[in-house]
């Protein structure tokens, strides 16, 4: 039986490490890697041991030698990666979130579901061996709650893809999928988070480089440290 090969769109960190996990699977490759700079495609295919590199995700998308994509691009671009390689007729694993608004995670699916082609995000925690554990074993009964929190130091770049609007960037769509991914894996109180709108909602500003978001029984809570006010919206 021969591998099951993989393309890999993006070269960043998150790009690199998952690529190493399947180089080092039995049965899997990474085939090609594929970016918008061409010459970090094939520093990361050489790292990979990829036959092929590509300077745009079109191109990648494209290669009848690969079976199935990982997106890894930054939000904003995951629609249109993930739009190419389901015409392309390829499985797409997309890293988290799956999409920058819910209008593009609808378009995903519903590209894919017409297509006939595997769609899935990358939300690892719906595999870890504990969280399995927890949702098979009836000792813990039906789960009602959870209050999940993660934060880390972030210096304020506007270019960085963390902080740039345009990059659908922001704390709640960064890792606020990461927090509602446990809950949502293990019962049904929370539902992938995946942003309904671009952040920071209009008329919303950042003076200090932080601000954090709590998911809690089925909503969202965002408090800017700027503003000191918290609103609340429901997870779609």
């Amino acid at each position: 039986m021969r591998d099951f090969t993989w393309g890999i769109a993006a070269t960043g960190g998150i790009a690199r490490t998952v690529g190493a996990a399947i180089a080092a699977e039995p049965g899997m490759r990474v085939a090609a890697v594929g970016s918008r700079s061409l010459a970090r495609a094939q520093a990361l295919a050489a790292t990979l041991e990829a036959e092929s590199a590509y300077g745009s995700y079109e191109e990648l998308c494209a290669d009848p030698g690969v079976d199935a994509i990982y997106v890894a691009t930054p939000h904003a671009q995951h629609l249109q990666v993930a739009e190419a390689a389901i015409a392309a007729g390829k499985a797409v694993l997309c890293e988290k979130p799956l999409a920058a608004t819910v209008q593009d995670a609808e378009k995903m699916v519903r590209l894919a579901r017409e297509a006939g082609v595997f769609l899935m995000e990358a939300m690892w925690m719906r595999f870890n061996p504990l969280v399995r554990r927890i949702a098979e074993d009836p000792r813990f009964g039906e789960i009602r709650s959870v209050q999940a929190s993660f934060g880390f130091a972030a210096p304020y770049d506007p270019a960085h893809r963390l902080w740039a609007p345009s990059w659908a960037a922001g704390r709640c769509s960064t890792w606020g999928s990461t927090r509602s991914g446990w809950p949502s894996s293990s019962s049904a109180c929370l539902p992938t988070c995946v942003s309904p709108a671009p952040w920071p909602p209009a008329g919303w500003t950042r003076r200090r480089p932080a601000f954090c978001s709590t998911p809690a029984a089925g909503t969202l809570s965002w408090r800017p440290h700027c503003s000191g006010i918290t609103r609340t919206r429901p997870v779609l």
